[in-house]
Parts: C-alpha cells; sequence; structure tokens
C-alpha cells in the first residue's frame, strides 16, 4: 500500500486540486480520492506518471515517514496589492504545505552546517512586548516611528540596499516562489524559524526592499496573533500597521524630512528620483511618506497622483529595468556547501526518494545546484561532521 499522506502532501506541494492531478494522470478524480483514501493503490502505470509529474523515486510513496505539519494559519500574513478582501481572506493551504516542506528540507540541510548569525528572537521579543502595551490601532499606528528606529538600530541598518543581507544575517530564511498575481510576499514563523516567501514576478527592485520591510513588521509585531480568527477590517489594520512599520524603517522622519526641503517641485515625481536611489524605494513610497508626515498638501499629493499616471508610472517607474533584483543567497550558499563539503548529491536524493528537479525546483533555484556536477563520482571528499558556515563570508549585496 502506498502512503497516502505523502501523495496528499506533495499533490498540495505543487497546488494541484484532485481534479488536477487527475486530468494530469489521464484518469477521474475518484479514481484520486480513491488513491487518496486508501481504497485502492495506483497501478505501475500511475506510480510512474506521479514520479515524473513530481520529480521523485517510485519507492517515495511508500516511504513511512511524513512531512512533518509545522506551517499553521493562523501565524502566515501577507502583504498584496490591494486591501485583502472575502475573496482572498482565506489563506491558501498550499503555500503553508510549501512551507512545510521547505522547513524539512532547511531541517535536514542544518544536519551537516551550523549556519552561524545574528538572533533576531530577542528583538522580536521587545518589540512584541512593546506593541501589545499598545491598546488601540491608533497608539499603535502614532508610535510605530519609535519601533521602527529601535529596530533600525538594533539591525544596524545603515543602507536600505542591504536589507535582504541584513535579515538573513538575522537567522530570517528568504525564498523566492511563483506568487499568486495579487501577493508580493508572505511570512511566517515556525517554531522559532522566521521565514519570506517573495514573488518572483511583477516586483521591482525598490518594491522589494519595501515587501522585506513589511514582512519583518509582521514577523516582528504579530507573530502570535491568530490571523484566522480576524475579520477583514483587523486584518486590513495589521497590513497598515506592517505599511507604517515598513515607511519609518526605510524612511526615517529626520532624514526625510530633511530631504525633502531639498525638493523644487513636491508634485512632480520626477524629484524624487534621487530620493529613490539614495532609500531604495519607489518614488510612490516616498511621496506617500513626506504626505501622511504634512510635507505636501492634499493639492500636491493629487497632483503628484495625476502626473504619476499620465507618466505611466504607477508600474514601472524610472530606475526599475536598470536595478538588478537583490535575491536570496543564504540558502543558496548553504547548500553549494554542503555539497562541495559535507554529503553526495547522490545520498541526498536517494535518502529522500526524490531527484534533482525536485529540490531545484522546492527552492526555485534561479541556476539548478544540483546537477551532474555534484553526483558521487565528482565529490572528492565526503565528511558528514557537522561544520560551521559564517554567512557573512559569503553575502555580498
Amino acid at each position: 500500500m502506498i502512503n497516502t499522506q505523502r501523495l496528499i502532501d506533495i499533490r498540495e506541494l505543487y497546488g494541484f486540486s484532485r481534479e488536477k492531478l487527475a486530468s494530469k494522470l489521464a484518469i477521474n478524480e475518484q479514481k484520486v480520492i480513491q488513491f487518496e483514501n486508501g481504497v485502492i493503490d495506483p497501478n505501475f502505470i500511475a506510480i510512474r506518471k506521479l514520479t515524473e509529474l513530481f520529480s521523485v523515486s517510485p519507492d517515495y510513496f511508500f516511504n513511512v515517514s511524513n512531512i512533518p505539519h509545522v506551517a499553521i494559519e493562523e501565524s502566515l500574513t501577507y502583504r498584496t496589492k490591494k486591501k485583502r478582501s472575502n475573496k482572498s481572506a482565506k489563506l491558501d493551504k498550499y503555500e503553508l504545505k510549501y512551507i512545510d516542506f521547505i522547513h524539512y528540507y532547511i531541517e535536514y540541510f542544518n544536519q551537516f552546517v551550523t549556519i552561524n548569525h545574528h538572533d533576531i528572537l530577542p528583538i522580536m521579543y521587545n518589540i512584541s512586548q512593546k506593541y501589545k502595551s499598545l491598546m488601540t490601532y491608533k497608539k499603535r499606528m502614532s508610535s510605530m516611528e519609535n519601533l521602527a528606529s529601535e529596530v533600525r538600530k538594533k539591525l544596524n541598518i545603515k543602507n536600505n540596499k542591504k536589507m535582504m543581507y541584513i535579515l538573513e544575517q538575522y537567522g530570517v530564511y528568504i525564498l523566492e516562489k511563483e506568487l499568486s498575481s495579487e501577493k508580493d510576499a508572505y511570512s511566517i514563523w515556525v517554531e522559532d524559524t522566521p521565514y519570506i516567501v517573495l514573488s518572483r514576478r511583477g516586483q521591482s527592485e525598490a518594491r522589494r526592499t519595501f515587501s522585506l520591510a513589511h514582512e519583518l513588521g509582521h514577523l516582528l509585531m504579530h507573530h502570535d496573533i491568530d490571523i484566522s480568527k480576524l475579520t477583514i477590517d483587523e486584518y486590513n489594520k495589521l497590513e497598515d500597521e506592517a505599511n507604517q512599520f515598513a515607511s519609518c524603517l526605510l524612511l526615517p522622519e529626520k532624514e526625510i524630512k530633511k530631504d525633502f526641503e531639498t525638493i523644487n517641485n513636491p508634485s512632480d515625481p520626477n524629484s524624487y528620483l534621487y530620493l529613490k536611489e539614495k532609500y531604495h524605494v519607489s518614488i510612490t513610497a516616498i511621496e506617500y511618506r513626506c504626505y501622511k508626515l504634512g510635507l505636501l498638501g492634499t493639492s500636491q499629493n493629487n497632483h503628484f497622483y495625476m502626473l504619476l499616471n499620465k507618466n505611466k508610472y504607477r508600474f514601472n517607474e524610472p530606475l526599475d529595468n536598470k536595478w538588478a533584483l537583490t535575491v536570496p543567497g543564504k540558502i543558496i550558499y548553504m547548500i553549494k556547501f554542503i555539497l562541495d563539503h559535507c554529503i553526495s548529491q547522490d545520498k541526498i536524493l536517494a535518502s529522500n526518494g526524490i531527484r534533482s528537479e525536485f529540490l531545484n525546483n522546492l527552492f526555485c533555484l534561479r541556476e539548478p545546484l544540483f546537477s551532474d556536477k555534484y553526483s558521487s563520482s565528482k565529490v572528492i571528499k565526503i565528511n558528514c561532521e557537522k561544520k560551521p558556515v559564517d554567512i557573512s563570508d559569503y553575502l555580498q549585496y
């Protein structure tokens, strides 16, 4: 008999409904339901199709161990391009399954290396306590400047371009993934490990910087809030708080006020270009921050957005096409180090019943790391003794 839970898990990892999997296997949906309920086993042809579809070996489905369910809906928050609605209220169970798999393999890789990094937990506990002491939404929003300033100081953020590097230094695992069109990113705590997942499409470098700061806000302030029990309005207030936190973190009040004095025409989007280069965030985010600080009036703000639309800057601002997208580095380096120094690729694949394409796809690697280069015959030394790795040696942004 196959392990039915393994079949369910990998189907959900790939984002397939039972109907879609049935279509891929050229069978009816009822048969997939029977497979997953243990009524019947897939025949040889179906097993072969499953292994090809999911990039695993046939024995994957007969393994008795399951991927632990560690990612819970209550902890997952995501940044969207628009306010959360009833249609988007239900969090995607497929994303939770993805995090289950990611966490399992991160823990697997951590058998071989110890990643030396700073600890973000003390910062989270401190900020979380201060956040919870603010009993109303109004007080939390008005106190965000102080919270963000404290975080900026503790993380030693001096250059927003280094945001991804700094977060990885502090133990955050950052990944890229194909997300639905309305999602920019999401974040989640799994036990004591924070994850941020970024969309691979539709993001500029400036927007990605803001997404990282936004999700950091969620991780630090909202980690113990049961997201699944919130109303739409309550959830949208958390989004407002994360946006305010990101704005204050990336554009400190004293500094942006001083820089605003050099702008000749606050209504002209092009007047903010040099500030975009300085702060590494979008023109829109900078102008909105200045507007909220009362540095320009309503008529100037309205005129700004009129020119923004006229210049077609809503979706593609100046510099967006010139700035290369910063991509996560910690996981890539960890995998490379393990393959070079600790264990052969073939042993990793065989012990997990998977193929190289499975891990390349799971971690959405832009350039496949699991390949013939790391086959057993080409690994000079295999040493399974756990090795310390200092991530500051390689993260060069």
